[in-house]
Parts: C-alpha cells; structure tokens; sequence
C-alpha cells in the first residue's frame, strides 16, 4: 500500500505500515468477523450499555440528585435527555459528512475507531466522578459530560462501526454476516451487563467503600477493557471497498475516485419516501429503546415486585435473559420469513407482536408472569426488527 494519500481530512495521518490492518485476505474469514465484528465492538458496547442502563439510577440513587434538592430537577430529568438525542442526532450527521470527506491511507473508517477512544474514556470518566457541589452546578457537569461521551466520543465510533460492514466487502452474503455479527453483539453487551454488572458492581463497591467510588472504579475497569478491544476491531476489520476506490497515479500517489458530495447524496435520499419512512422507523425503535434502558431498573423494582427495590437487579437480569432468548432460534426463522414475504410484512408482523406483549406486561403490572410474558413476545418481535435492518 501506497504511502501517500490525497489531501483531505486525516491525510498524512497513520502512515507507519504499523497501523495497517491485520486482514490480508479478499474474502472476509472467521478471523475477521469473530475478532473486527464480536469481539472488537463489545468493548465500546459494554460502556455505552452501562450508560444507557445505569447513569440515571447512578444519579438518582448514589448522587442523590432528585427533587429533594430541586423541584426543576423532575423537569431536567426529563428534557436533558431529550435534547441530548437532538443533538446527538445532529452530530450524527456532522459525522457522516467528516467521514464523508476522510482521505486516510487505513480508509474513512478505521481511523475513528482509534481517535474516539480518548474522548470516549475521559468522558465516561467524568459522567461518574461528579464532584460534590451545588445541584446546579451537578446539572451542568452532567449534560457536559453525557453529551461529550454521546454527542462527540460514542457518535465517532458509532458512526464508522454501523458502516464498516457495508464498506467489508461487495459479497453480500459475507457483509450480511459481518452485519448480523455486530447486532449480535450489541444485544450481547446489553445482556451481560443486565445480568452481571451489578453483581460486579457491588462487589467493588464493597471492597473501595461505597456506591459512588464503586460506580467510577467500576467505570474505569470497563474502559480497561473497552481500550484493548477497540484496538482489536481496528486491526481486524478491513475497508475493501474503500480500497477498490482508489486508483495509483504517478509515482506510487494514492488518489480518490470522484464521488457525489455529501449534499447531493442526502437529497437523492430525501426524495426517497422509503428511506425517510426507514429512518423515522430506526428512530423511534431506537428512542423506545433508550427509554426502556432508562426505566428497566426502577421498573424491576417498583412494579414487579412492588418496592422491593432491592430485588431489582436479579429481576432484570431474568427480564434480559427472556428478552435475549428468542436471539439465536429468531435468526432461522426470520431470514426465510423475509425471503418469502418481504422486509416491510416482517416489520409489521414484528411491531405487532412486540405492540401485543408490551400489552401483556401493562396489564399485568405487578403480576411477575404475564410482566414475563410479554417480555418474551417483545423480545420475539423485537428479532424481526433487528434481522429485518441488519441484513441485505
């Protein structure tokens, strides 16, 4: 590989042959998907499930920041997230035209891999050690830092791992297992840390004296694993497409094939009303499900079993462990589904099973198994969402 890259964004930047990827091969193997797409994102994945789960109850059960020390933190609890998704949204797509206009000689991708970690770990690092100080005070140390780890650090990771598998391979069926790996492991990172982080989490709060530095020794033992593995999905992931895009000119000098800009391929995009309608479909499934994360916890413990809080913990992690199950026996029956009858029935069909057991669940309010029952069929139609998007 060429030395030298055209000017843009990053070039010159991660030149040693040090930094190339580890992945040699035209075919994608085992080796790169267990390692690039499993292994790889699971780190990134277990801090992000950790925020999205346990930074509100981390505020409101160990920081003790509730109306007790305001009657507006009922009202910044509720619209702080909400314009933190905006946000988010909008960083999105800074970030699709930053990587838009990467000329990195190790591709448009890769390279955010290894430059959100630093942002990544300092942020999750602030978000749990706030200091003691006025409620105020506390507010704006927390939109500064959740925003900084989602709206910044996160969103450059994020944005270059849901497009790696696209940019994997033009053999759709290698991309669609790349694609399938990684919403595997998403799920995956949401259920181990359902299920053991806080058991871990006692643990060290036991051992260094308390919840609040147990939750930041806790953090700081996450980011000890997420860094490792980033590095991993860097090397073991590879932009075969962007590499197909280049042509060698002159003296070995790497260039970019023209491409439509950034401006012109999001307004072919917007008059297409089916990739609106998807859009506003991952959306709301994503807003839904950022809400259940939020809310599992104190749901565990307030209308499951009443205000046995302290049986929260063991109560979500069965809640994961239903919801989770359907993952694997989904997967052999979704794909042939949507062979059959198409994405659009399978979204459907998926919603309104997902619409029914969310039902069952409200009703049942305070019953474990028809709460149970319903996670399951959210759970199963759930799989037809995450199959449905992530596959080809």
């Amino acid at each position: 590989m060429s030395t030298k890259t055209k000017k843009g964004l990053l070039s010159g930047w991660f030149e040693s042959s040090f930094w190339d990827t580890k992945i040699t091969s035209a075919n994608v193997h085992g080796k790169e998907r267990w390692l690039g797409y499993v292994a790889g994102p699971f780190g990134v994945m277990l801090l992000q499930s950790i925020v999205n789960s346990y930074f509100n109850k981390y505020l409101t059960d160990t920081l003790g920041f509730t109306v007790t020390r305001g009657m507006w933190i009922a009202s910044f609890m509720v619209v702080f997230p909400v314009l933190s998704k905006l946000l988010d949204a909008i960083t999105n797509v800074i970030m699709a035209k930053i990587l838009d206009n990467t000329k990195c000689r190790q591709g448009k991708l890769r390279p955010w891999f290894i430059l959100s970690l630093p942002i990544t770990v300092a942020s999750i690092i602030m978000m749990f050690a706030i200091p003691n100080m006025g409620a105020k005070a506390q507010a704006i140390w927390v939109v500064i830092s959740y925003n900084l780890f989602y709206s910044v650090g996160y969103t450059m990771w994020y944005m270059a791992y849901e497009l790696s598998a696209a940019l994997s391979t033009r053999n759709v069926k290698q991309r669609s297992g790349n694609s399938i790996a990684g919403q595997v492991t998403k799920n995956i990172g949401t259920g181990i840390i359902s299920i053991l982080f806080p058991t871990i989490l006692s643990m060290i709060s036991r051992s260094v004296g308390g919840d609040k530095q147990g939750y930041l020794v806790s953090l700081a033992v996450m980011c000890a694993i997420a860094v490792p593995l980033t590095f991993i999905q860097y090397f073991y992931t590879r932009e075969r497409i962007t590499e197909e895009r280049r042509v060698t000119e002159g003296e070995g000098e790497l260039v970019q094939v023209k491409e439509a800009s950034f401006g012109t391929q999001l307004k072919a995009c917007l008059k297409d009303k089916y990739w609106v309608m998807f859009i506003i479909l991952i959306f709301v499934y994503q807003v839904l499900n950022a809400l259940k994360s939020v809310s599992q916890i104190y749901y565990a413990g307030w209308v499951v079993a009443g205000n046995a809080y302290g049986e929260a913990a063991a109560i979500q992690a069965r809640f994961t462990m239903i919801a989770m199950a359907p993952m694997g026996p989904m997967l052999f029956v979704v794909l042939p589904l949507i062979k059959k009858f198409g994405r659009t029935k399978m979204i459907i069909l998926g919603s309104a099973i997902a619409f029914v057991g969310a039902l069952i669940a409200f009703f049942g309010a305070g019953s474990t198994m028809p709460v149970y029952a319903g996670t399951g069929l959210g759970g199963v139609g759930a799989m037809f969402y995450v199959y449905t998007t992530s596959t080809p």
